[in-house]
């Protein structure tokens, strides 16, 4: 497993700009960038985060522009009558995650992550830890490294960087150690 390696400076998403105008908390500038051990207990509680906050949202692209960060209620008719759930896009499972799992004090090991999936904009968050970066995705089941063959259809584009309001280009790992470690 590879770690995602982080390089020049990339212009922070306006959308980014406007959510953490409004949950300041969400922009991490109070934590280092870190990581986390790469532990049961880690990956329980990312795992745990990545089911309910998938479970929790029901899958809606924004009506208008691109708001990050807010999860919108819909009301829905069933059987037994009407009820209210919460909807959202990539951005809002993002920061939903984000949120709980600073909750969690995961801290500075937390990243959103801008890439392209099937030539679409999307927003995923990932955890690094001392073994790998983790990919807590809204379109996958569980949690991934994020150079597992379950996201090479991924372009992986820039990271926000924790303690500050910066954004850095993700660089792919060419060194001959790093494809050593793909091959075995």
């Amino acid at each position: 497993m590879v770690k995602m390696r982080f390089g020049a400076p990339y212009a922070p998403p306006v959308a980014w700009l406007v959510m953490i105008a409004r949950r300041p908390r969400l922009a991490m500038r109070s934590y280092k960038p870190s990581q986390m051990p790469a532990d049961r207990r880690t990956i329980d509680k990312l795992y745990r985060v990545q089911e309910s906050v998938n479970a929790s949202i029901r899958y809606q692209a924004d009506a208008r522009g691109d708001v990050w960060g807010v999860l919108a209620w819909r009301k829905i008719w069933g059987l037994t009558g009407q009820r209210w759930i919460k909807v959202g896009d990539c951005d809002d499972y993002a920061a939903e995650k984000l949120r709980r799992l600073l909750r969690l004090e995961f801290g500075g090991s937390l990243r959103l992550i801008l890439c392209r999936y099937d030539r679409i904009g999307h927003l995923v968050l990932v955890c690094e830890t001392a073994e790998t970066t983790y990919v807590l995705d809204n379109r996958k089941d569980g949690i991934w490294p994020w150079d597992d063959p379950t996201f090479s259809s991924y372009r992986w584009i820039a990271a926000s960087v924790p303690g500050s309001l910066r954004w850095a280009r993700v660089v792919k790992s060419t060194t001959l150690e790093d494809l050593a470690r793909r091959v075995t």
